[in-house]
Parts: C-alpha cells; sequence; structure tokens
C-alpha cells in the first residue's frame, strides 16, 4: 500500500499522544510501529516534554552511530520522577561507557 499525505498525517497524529512508558502501547506496540515505518517513519510525540520516534532500520542505525547529533547523556524523559527511573544500562549510554 503506498503512503498518501491523508496516511502520513493519520500516523503523525498517533505518534504525537504516543508514550512509550504507556500500558496500552506496551502490550502490542507493533501495528503502531508498522504504520509509523509506512506513513510517517520520523514523528514526534508530545509525551514526556516531547521527543522523536524513529521506525526505520536506517534512522535508527543512522542515529545510533551519530553521538554528536542523537545523544544518551541527556534524559529526554525527564517527566519521570526520579524515584522511579530504572537506572540506564551500558546498553543506553554514549561511548566508552556503552563500549565497556
Amino acid at each position: 500500500m503506498n503512503s498518501t499525505p491523508a496516511n502520513s498525517a493519520d500516523a503523525c497524529e498517533l505518534a504525537r499522544t504516543f508514550g512509550y512508558w504507556s500500558p496500552t502501547y506496551a502490550a502490542d506496540p507493533y501495528a503502531l510501529f508498522r504504520r509509523l515505518r509506512r506513513d510517517g517513519p520520523v514523528a514526534h510525540s508530545d509525551k514526556l516534554e516531547g521527543y522523536y520516534i524513529l521506525s526505520r532500520y536506517e534512522h535508527v542505525s543512522a542515529a545510533l552511530r551519530d553521538h554528536g547529533i542523537f545523544t544518551s547523556t541527556v534524559l529526554t524523559a525527564s517527566a519521570i520522577p526520579v524515584e522511579v527511573r530504572p537506572p540506564v544500562p551500558p546498553l543506553d549510554r554514549d561511548p566508552p561507557t556503552h563500549a565497556r
């Protein structure tokens, strides 16, 4: 199915309200991500003070390799109270900590 502007707008509206801590999306995120990959591969959510959602492999891969623009050193989910935030695992850190 080809993407149309209406599809893209619909997918971007879904992404705008997407919260990755939401139990609703955690139960079944696959349908939303399929739709985003097809219709809005780079989308923005207004949740948790705002963040971007990359849903295609090539975009995620590029972001993971560009630590100057896409850093793990700035907490993007600052709306989550410190006492309930899980510790940041090495996988989610920038080099050189990530490499250890």
